[in-house]
């Protein structure tokens, strides 16, 4: 039986007919009454994502009666908070809940929340000079910006906080049914149950299983994602003590608490008759008071420390780079980053297998075994311990990216690998390039090992893919390595587990394909329709450098391609639905383990050419920009002649034809037309479709064999077009110095016959490149993982 809709006061206007009851406690608190069919309220609360005011709307349905918001009293900041009242009398609760266990819950719980919350309030203003936000934040913006309290106070204020808050929202949602009555939800609330859990009933007993078997301790909820839209967005979750949903993101709207239910049971009531207590559902809350359009992402492109590493210990080598982590997961967490992406290969590059067994970290399945390395003290894996550690203290979801080990029994003389049965190397350990994915608590939640080992690595290929993917308050992510994102599994990752946004940690070489790293990262954000994070290893040496973050709409919010030798944080704002405007947040701060400072990048730091031949190999790796040569001897290649015209080339049946208008051309420009295998040492190999209209300069008598950054010739219009077969193709136009256009100055269509870019700029700075790049991912060859001579015993070294 189902509790029948009492009367519940809220807080506002003071009313003369005011009779609280609440076993006679005066909570000083007033009623008000609600005007039919709803009032709306609003509240100035301060938001620390863009340090403005925010208007939050509290919407209060009401028919003449008075009934009092779930919140009532914490949307707003107070210098203490009170008991809300209660227009019932405890003992009114009977049978489903006794009059001892509710009076208990309301006045030694709930008010023992309240007094901590007020007294630590009460320490932050008189003790912090910063204090003056304590008298300024509602508790509901305290738990929504945990990240940004202040370290000594933001544990407690996170338990003391939700205690208060998931009591207000327990006393909203339950009410007296002296009459039995049988009351199924009505209205919005109902059909989001009905379609997402199939009918009421299913979605009790779903709920009612969740919160029958969490261990300890804690809440269950049903809470609305305001990461999902339609009617995909309930979300049954349990949390552990006194944890609130609003500090994940996600709006409360029906809770049981575990301890209350203990209680119940041991005071021999019955079961059924607590669940049907706690199932009465209150109207749908308008959910805007967490309404949320975007999330905030960080990525890290670092400059590794201690290279070299040569009679230095593991743990100096990781310390050293951790401490540019910290800083950089420290001055994220203060601008409000929910996540943040380290590079591929951050805290040590080892090239021996022999070395490596010191270095690398046991890294379990989370799918398996709960691990938080922090909590348990971890500290023999530095890494995970480390970062662990950095998610719990921030606040802040981390990905990072290590060599994780797992030892193997059978052992395989390195000549035979690929007829062993176990394929286990004949060191008896297998190394794996791994990302690693904490949640905010420090709690590994996900796992990757890279399918596609690049050229020279040292680790193992994962030979089938375990897909990794975990879910936030604020979207699905996936995650791959560097060259995986060159091959078909992480389009499949996307397609199939339907992510939002895609993590990818590298360590990039341009030479790879005909985009350098920011165009291909960008691309394949656009042509997948997938949010895509970077973070890129900053080794401009080797041509390694570029990362961002891109939204699959717009392109690069933000993006670092500059060869200045320096660690680089990217944060910027990301959309997760809606077209409101969103903060724009995003920036580069160079980070160095004392300090956070703002930079601009121009590219105006690279080379006029960057072929080691031509310019000689890089004296200072960190800031020598060197590339190898354009791999064009076997494209199509036409030079454009005339300021403005249409030209057409093919290689084979694939054509392109670029119409193109210039103010005057000043530069060598080509049309270049490909479509077959590209390669990595020529021992990787994989299928393109290429149209690229490409600023280059001749060499050794050779058209078109170096690419330059610099341009002097601004075209007014180009359209780019070719009969591509692949499902896939990634579309770019830069500008010089190596910069990306601006989406909003180009489009491009996939069309049945063919596909079409066109770019008309709202800017005169001149062009560099306007590519399509079509893969053909089934006629890629198998991928074969290449095992060097680290692999055999006699040569380890």
């Amino acid at each position: 039986m189902m509790p029948s809709r009492g009367k519940l006061c809220g807080g506002g206007r003071k009313s003369s007919n005011d009779k609280r009851k609440n076993g006679g406690a005066n909570t000083g608190i007033q009623s008000f009454t609600v005007k039919p069919p709803f009032q709306i309220r609003k509240a100035n609360l301060i938001s620390w994502q863009d340090n403005q005011k925010m208007i939050r709307l509290f919407v209060t349905f009401g028919k003449g009666s008075e009934i009092a918001p779930a919140f009532y009293g914490l949307e707003r900041p107070a210098l203490e908070y009170e008991l809300p009242p209660l227009l019932y009398t405890f003992d009114e609760l009977e049978p489903y809940m006794d009059e001892g266990t509710a009076k208990m819950h309301y006045f030694e719980y709930h008010g023992f929340y309240i007094q901590e919350v007020n007294s630590i309030l009460k320490r932050w203003r008189r003790n912090n000079v910063k204090g003056k936000h304590a008298s300024r934040m509602s508790i509901i913006d305290i738990l929504r910006n945990l990240s940004h309290i202040p370290f000594s106070y933001r544990t407690d204020l996170k338990n003391y906080g939700s205690g208060l808050l998931n009591h207000n929202l327990y006393w909203a949602t339950i009410s007296p049914n002296p009459q039995g009555e049988h009351r199924l939800p009505v209205g919005q609330l109902a059909d989001k149950i009905n379609t997402k859990f199939g009918s009421f009933l299913e979605f009790k007993a779903t709920f009612t299983d969740v919160a029958s078997n969490h261990f300890g301790s804690g809440f269950v909820w049903l809470c609305r994602n305001h990461s999902s839209q339609g009617f995909d967005d309930l979300v049954i979750m349990a949390t552990d003590n006194e944890n609130s949903p609003l500090s994940y993101n996600l709006l409360p709207i029906l809770v049981l608490s575990n301890s209350i239910l203990v209680i119940a049971a041991l005071d021999h009531r019955n079961r059924d008759n607590m669940l049907a207590f706690i199932f009465y559902l209150s109207l749908f809350f308008p959910a805007t008071v967490l309404s949320r359009d975007y999330f905030t992402a960080a990525v890290f492109e670092h400059r590794l420390q201690k290279r070299d590493i040569a009679g230095k210990e593991p743990m100096e080598i990781k310390t050293a780079n951790l401490q540019y982590f910290g800083k950089a997961v420290e001055h994220a967490a203060e601008k409000g980053a929910d996540i943040i992406l380290f590079n591929e290969y951050g805290t040590y590059m080892v090239k021996s297998r022999k070395l490596l067994k010191n270095f690398a970290e046991y890294v379990p399945d989370p799918k398996v075994q709960k691990f938080n390395p922090c909590i348990e003290n971890a500290k023999d894996r530095t890494i995970l311990y480390t970062v662990s550690c950095f998610a719990r203290e921030n606040n802040i979801y981390i990905v990072v990216n290590l060599v994780g080990y797992e030892p193997c029994e059978a052992t395989c003389d390195a000549a035979d690998i690929e007829d062993c049965e176990t394929k286990c190397p004949d060191d008896g350990v297998f190394f794996f390039n791994t990302n690693a994915a904490f949640d905010r608590e420090g709690n590994l939640i996900a796992r990757y090992r890279k399918v596609h080992p690049y050229f020279r690595e040292v680790v193992n290929a994962q030979e089938e893919p375990d897909f990794a993917v975990f879910d936030t308050e604020f979207g699905k992510f996936g995650m791959i390595v560097c060259f995986d994102l060159i091959f078909e599994e992480a389009v499949l990752l996307k397609d199939e587990y339907n992510i939002d946004t895609l993590l990818f940690p590298t360590y990039w070489f341009d030479d790879i394909v005909p985009l350098n790293a920011v165009e291909f990262q960008q691309s394949w954000a656009i042509a997948n329709g997938v949010n895509l994070l970077s973070a890129n290893t900053h080794a401009p040496g080797t041509g390694s450098m570029g990362s961002g973050i891109f939204s699959k709409d717009d392109g690069a919010l933000v993006y670092t391609y500059e060869p200045n030798g320096k660690s680089k944080l990217l944060l910027a704002n990301v959309r997760i639905k809606g077209n409101s405007e969103i903060p724009n947040i995003s920036s580069i701060i160079e980070i160095t383990p004392d300090s956070a400072v703002p930079i601009t990048e121009t590219g105006e730091k690279f080379p006029v050419h960057c072929y080691d031949k031509v310019v000689g190999e890089a004296v200072n790796l960190e800031i020598d920009y060197r590339c190898l040569k354009l791999k064009l001897e076997k494209y199509s290649l036409t030079k454009l002649e005339k300021p403005s015209g249409e030209v057409q080339s093919c290689y084979k049946e694939f054509c392109c034809t670029l119409s193109y208008s210039t103010q005057n051309l000043q530069d060598e420009y080509y049309l270049a037309v490909y479509n077959g295998f590209n390669d990595a040492f020529d021992y990787f190999h994989w299928w393109e479709e290429v149209c690229v209209l490409t600023r280059c300069d001749p060499y050794d008598g050779k058209p078109c064999v170096l690419e330059s950054p610099r341009s002097n010739t601004v075209f007014e219009k180009v359209e780019l077009k070719g009969n591509f077969k692949s499902k896939k193709i990634y579309p770019s136009v830069s500008t010089t110095n190596n910069r990306l256009a601006p989406k909003q100055d180009w489009t491009v269509k996939q069309l049945e016959t063919e596909t079409v870019l066109k770019y008309q700029p709202s800017s005169d700075l001149p062009l560099l490149k306007v590519a399509l790049l079509g893969r053909r991912y089934e006629e890629d060859p198998e991928f074969v993982p290449y095992y060097p001579t680290q692999f055999k015993k006699d040569n380890r070294d």
